[in-house]
Formats: structure tokens, sequence, C-alpha cells
């Protein structure tokens, strides 16, 4: 079966917006570790704000690493949007939602940034491209598809 100009779009915009978030997450990483290490070095912080540096450099740290491992899934699911694979529309979906989740969440607590805001834009449509009835049509027909040579 051929790979419908739209789903190699979609493969191709999803595949930016991992990268973008993996670069975005490594950072947050490498940032939460650099004040927690601040914290815990005498003379960098004032000992009365020690825990709490130390406390936002950890969550920092967990905040970037999950997002890491987000956008790896997010790179496995373009191989299989990409091959035209069933699962590869399903990783796509569940890993969409707990990306558009994961930016949910600190928007709804009231904490408003702009990189939040525009992830929870393409995450939310992206999810809404994937369940369009003719990406639907392309997969579930691809994951019929089992033509094999003779």
């Amino acid at each position: 079966m051929r790979r419908p100009t739209i789903i190699s779009v979609l493969a191709i915009a999803i595949l930016v917006s991992a990268v973008f978030r993996f670069i975005i997450s490594f950072l947050d990483m490498a940032i939460g570790s650099y004040l927690s290490s601040m914290a815990m070095s005498p003379g960098y912080i004032e000992p009365a704000y020690r825990a709490e540096v130390d406390a936002i450099g950890d969550l920092g740290f967990w905040i970037g690493l999950f997002g890491m491992v987000v956008a790896v899934v997010m790179l496995i699911s373009v191989r299989g949007l990409w091959t035209l694979k069933g699962w590869g529309w399903w990783l796509a979906v569940v890993v969409l939602s707990i990306a558009l989740l994961l930016n949910l969440i600190p928007m709804i607590q009231g904490i408003m940034t702009m990189r939040l805001m525009i992830q929870t834009v393409f995450d939310t449509a992206f999810l809404a491209y994937l369940m369009t009835p003719r990406v639907r049509r392309t997969f579930s027909a691809a994951s019929t598809d089992v033509s094999a040579p003779a």
C-alpha cells in the first residue's frame, strides 16, 4: 500500500515536534540538575534557600527526564506511522494524549508559558488529525493488508 501524502506530512510534523520536545526536556533536566548541584555546594546559594532550590532542581530534573521518555516514544510512533503500521497509530494516539495531559496539568494550575501553549496546540492538532476518518481508514486498511510475496 502506498503511503498517502497526508500521513507523510503528519509523521514529519510529529517527528519535528518530538525532536523539539526532546531538546527542551533535556534542557529542563540539565537546568534542574544544575540547580540541585548549586544547592548542595557551599557558597552558591544562601543556606536559607537551599532546600527550595534543591526541590525545584529535583522537580526540573524529573520533569525533563519524563519529557525525554515521552519524546523517544513519540519518535517510535513516527516510525510506525511512516510504515503505516496499526501499532504506530495507536502509539501516536497514546503518547500524544499523555503529552497533552502533561501540558494541561500545569496550565490548569495557573502556569501559562509560551512553550506549554505551543505544545498544547500542536498536540491537540495532531490528535485531532489522527482521529479523522481518512487517517483512521488508512491505518485500519494498512493493518489488515497482509499481502505476502508468493
